[in-house]
């Protein structure tokens, strides 16, 4: 492990490659759609501490080449700077005098622990992508330093460590820093907190009314298309990435969740609308939410085969007790199901189903107030 490590550390950081073509990879279904079968993230971990990132490494040489000192000469001291450029490109809120600061106190403690350099490198820098920018600019710089074996191999070991556990929310961080720095302002936060943002979202991904639960509860209707905004382009960098933070299949789905979302975000109007007609006859609880209504709506429209008790169970969470309360919200349902578009739907057949469901329910309270 520790010649994969020392052999990987000169191509760390470049994350905009573009991904393996998916043309030549076996293909299958995920979530009702056909996509090909990449990397998983296991298989990605694996690679992680010889091949993380491809282009910083191209850049070093380039930039060596204008550098050199004399017709072959490299000087290593060049070499660690144009590094440091390199890593401040691909984390633009890294705290670059923190890393020398970093590597002068490993130096002057040349008897650490592979478990006393990652407490040091976590309580100096929080962020996991940024603890790893830290032992491997550190790794490297120490690379001609032979008095230093013993540091060198536990730094080699940290690394593997640290990759070992976090290995995905470390790769996430590289591949989205930039478009965390460019969407951070005083309302969606600074690039850590966009970055955080990202991992719970994407990393945890599990279903579409889920991540707008999550950007509802964390930026409020005011931010939600900012924020989106920014998910959808962190997400796309993250796929196209040479090495993204979890398989491509995974994250291609997010991907096309997260464009989903973005098509029915559109349908927020018609359901405070409608939750305020309903409050303003006093027939729903008093702590019901638009949001509330949309992410079931969210939920419903993703089902395979979605019922009419299905929709009704979206009336009873309302509070909707008195039937005529109750086909008067689900003839609003109904206008809502219509508004959705077709490519909201993974698959187009699910239009009508859950126009079907809609109109079942009707039918069914109709009948109930007729009986």
């Amino acid at each position: 492990m520790n010649e994969r490590i020392q052999t990987s550390l000169a191509t760390t950081f470049g994350l905009a490659e573009t991904a393996p073509d998916a043309a030549t990879a076996p293909r299958g279904e995920y979530r009702g759609e056909q996509v090909a079968a990449m990397p998983d993230a296991a298989s990605l971990l694996d690679a992680a501490a010889e091949e993380l990132t491809f282009s910083v490494s191209e850049q070093v040489e380039k930039d060596l080449s204008k550098r050199k000192i004399g017709e072959e000469q490299h000087d290593h001291r060049v070499q660690v700077q144009v590094m440091i450029e390199q890593y401040a490109k691909k984390l633009p809120d890294l705290p670059i005098e923190k890393l020398k600061l970093f590597l002068t106190y490993l130096k002057s403690q040349p008897d650490l622990t592979a478990a006393q350099i990652r407490a040091e490198a976590k309580n100096r820098f929080g962020d996991v992508s940024h603890q790893y920018v830290a032992l491997a600019f550190s790794r490297e710089s120490l690379a001609d330093a032979a008095h230093l074996g013993g540091l060198q191999t536990q730094l080699a070991a940290a690394i593997d460590g640290l990759l070992d556990e976090h290995g995905p929310a470390i790769r996430a961080g590289l591949n989205i820093s930039v478009a965390a720095q460019t969407f951070a302002d005083a309302r969606l936060g600074d690039a850590g907190e966009l970055r955080d943002f990202y991992r719970a979202t994407a990393l945890d991904f599990d279903h579409l009314s889920d991540a707008y639960g999550a950007i509802i509860a964390r930026h409020g209707e005011t931010d939600f298309a900012q924020a989106l905004a920014f998910l959808l382009k962190a997400a796309g960098d993250d796929l196209s990435a040479k090495k993204p933070s979890t398989s491509t299949v995974e994250l291609k789905a997010v991907v096309d969740e997260l464009y989903r979302l973005e098509l029915l975000s559109g349908l927020r109007e018609q359901c405070h609308a409608l939750v305020a007609a309903l409050r303003a006859r006093a027939a729903i609880r008093a702590d019901y939410s638009p949001h509330a209504l949309l992410q079931d709506i969210l939920k419903i429209q993703a089902e395979r085969a979605p019922s009419a008790h299905q929709v009704l169970a979206i009336g009873q969470a309302m509070g909707v007790e008195a039937v005529e309360a109750e086909i008067y919200f689900l003839r609003g349902l109904s206008e809502l199901a219509r508004e959705i578009p077709l490519k909201a739907y993974a698959d187009p057949t699910q239009r009508e189903k859950l126009r079907a469901a809609v109109q079942d329910a009707l039918d069914d309270a109709i009948a109930r107030e007729d009986a």
